[in-house]
């Protein structure tokens, strides 16, 4: 999402609508992505389980 739509409400519509209407029951978030983790958090997700690779098992970077 490009910085200058933050806080505009996109982003928790679309989580709005798919909760709404998929069977969602888990989303991966990177943790190094610190925006992504809070925007979830704050919407009242919890850290389920972790990974130590990506969703293509690749081990996550670190920085």
């Amino acid at each position: 999402m490009l910085a200058k739509s933050r806080g505009q409400g996109v982003g928790t519509e679309l989580l709005r609508f798919t909760l709404e209407t998929q069977n969602v029951q888990f989303v991966d978030v990177n943790e190094q992505n610190p925006e992504a983790v809070g925007f979830y958090e704050a919407k009242g997700f919890e850290v389920y389980e972790r990974s130590p690779t990506d969703d293509m098992g690749k081990p996550f970077q670190s920085y």
